[in-house]
């Protein structure tokens, strides 16, 4: 039995089914009180899938007597459509609309609620600046309108949905394509949601409208920075009085429970690591052999799904600078970002660097690195300069980058920060890529920007290894053309580990000042 949906445990005809009808056999068996049967199924997904949410919440179903209501995640079960936090309760419906080349997915947080008839619409759009709002080449309709076929950029979703943690959508809501709700948000019953909705803000109506907020502004950054529903369960429970009321004192409470998890999660890490303090959680990082004081600090960020291990190689090749090489947020030992996007790598990882190099700092940022590196460049001028290695600026191109991440998604499939990752930042879903573009990212960066790349080719598309690199030429003209300095040197995408020598030459020839 393979570790992903297609395949999934034989009953007793012999016969096999995938692990997603698997699951529904054991769901309809614990609403039919049937518990063995429920528990004998749901031990057979998790010697494949491990870490399956509907089953981890089935079995907390079961083993804790719950009734009267359904964890989330037992409804929406399939990872491919559904990201679903722990402990949410209340399963809504969603309206598949999703194109197979503009994936629309449905996230919801941790401890949500929501009742009963609620409606999520997952990629559906009209335009309405053409003469028709008929879609006329959506691939639903075959060779109908063949004609329209070749018309690619016809937009036909506004995306997917975006629930965040501890929200509550009351019964008969709906919520439209596109839309972000954020933290602590309250929806109230009938409202028909067609815009974001801030953290901790009540909307209601049809249209939705904004009515006001559950709390000030500065206890609501408190929350988010506190992130309880990130915190283990034991830990949760020990505070879950304090969490249950909206006194000062016990938010005072709550700040002492954030205290105690990142004292958790210090205590795992060992010397020569570090654990600095981020926006809400915590950033490892491991200081160069060498280090001195007064000799230039460069700041090494890995590339995707990378960590530490993955560049710390480099360090015997540029030993006459300080190197701080860090785990971006969600990577080897750092927190998750909350938000997963480029700023929200940023808000997480820049407190943690500022503690870090208070002196100010170069950034040698690896591929997806690189991307995090401009955007910390555009918001702080203690970044001095930055170096970026294979950084991809068109995300829709890397056809190699896309191979790898469904490659990933294939073989963790219940990983949901994995899934995120692909989707949010370089639109990878198994069955599609849609454009991610960075070219922003320089917009407003000030500090001298050198990008490097390797002698292979991204096109034609091949066997690899070698590792096409991620930008070709257009990309290359298009860097030097907003003045940003171009080096080619011998290398695929992973110049840090098959170049190093070649990379520390050119951040050597920067002018990094102490």
């Amino acid at each position: 039995m393979k570790a992903n949906k297609k395949t999934a445990p034989k009953p007793a005809t012999g016969q096999t089914m995938s692990v997603d009808d698997a699951f529904g056999v054991a769901a309809r068996a614990w609403h039919e009180n049937r518990l063995a049967d429920a528990a004998q199924i749901c031990r057979q997904i998790q010697a494949i899938r491990p870490d399956h949410q509907g089953v981890k919440h089935l079995n907390l179903a079961m083993q804790h007597g719950v009734h009267g209501l359904i964890f989330t995640a037992i409804g929406l079960a399939d990872p491919d459509l559904y990201s679903i936090g722990d402990y949410s309760y209340g399963v809504p419906q969603p309206v598949l609309h999703n194109q197979p080349q503009e994936p629309a997915r449905l996230s919801i947080g941790n401890f949500c609620t929501i009742a009963h008839h609620v409606e999520i619409i997952l990629g559906a759009y009209h335009r309405e600046d053409t003469y028709t709002i008929f879609p006329f080449s959506v691939p639903q309709f075959g060779t109908l309108f063949a004609s329209t076929k070749d018309i690619t950029d016809y937009s036909t979703t506004r995306g997917g949905v975006t629930i965040g943690h501890d929200v509550w959508i009351g019964a008969g809501a709906r919520i439209l394509s596109g839309v972000k709700i954020g933290t602590g948000a309250v929806i109230a019953a009938g409202s028909v949601v067609s815009r974001d909705v801030g953290d901790y803000e009540i909307w209601m109506g049809n249209p939705a409208q904004f009515r006001r907020r559950r709390f000030d502004e500065a206890v609501s950054d408190r929350l988010i920075r506190i992130r309880w529903w990130d915190w283990p369960k034991d830990l949760i429970e020990r505070h879950a009085r304090e969490i249950m009321l909206g006194t000062p004192e016990a938010l005072d409470a709550l700040e002492h429970g954030h205290e105690e998890w990142l004292g958790q999660a210090s205590a795992q890490v060992v010397a020569p690591f570090e654990m600095v303090r981020g926006r809400s959680g915590l950033i490892r990082m491991r200081r160069g052999a060498g280090w001195q004081e007064g000799r230039p600090t460069w700041v090494v960020l890995h590339g995707s799904l990378g960590s530490i291990a993955t560049v710390q190689g480099f360090e015997p090749h540029l030993s006459d600078a300080n190197l701080l090489f860090v785990d971006l947020p969600g990577c080897g030992a750092s927190t998750a970002p909350q938000e997963m996007s480029v700023n929200g790598f940023v808000d997480e990882l820049l407190p943690a660097l500022l503690t870090a190099a208070p002196s100010g700092f170069g950034l040698l940022g690896v591929s997806f690195g690189g991307s995090v590196s401009l955007e910390i460049a555009r918001r702080t001028p203690l970044c001095k300069q930055v170096v970026l290695l294979d950084t991809p600026f068109s995300a829709a191109k890397l056809w190699h980058n896309h191979a790898f991440l469904r490659g990933a998604i294939a073989a963790r499939p219940d990983d949901r920060h994995l899934r995120s990752f692909a989707l949010e930042i370089y639109g990878v879903t198994p069955t599609a890529a849609v454009e991610r573009d960075y070219w922003p990212l320089l917009n407003g960066v000030t500090q001298p920007v050198t990008v490097v790349t390797g002698n292979v080719p991204m096109h034609p598309p091949r066997n690899m290894p070698p590792v096409p690199c991620c930008l070709d030429e257009d990309d290359l003209a298009r860097l030097a053309a907003q003045g940003c300095r171009v080096e080619r040197i011998a290398g695929s995408h992973d110049l840090i580990n098959e170049n190093p020598a070649a990379v520390a030459a050119v951040v050597r020839s920067v002018k990094l000042e102490a």
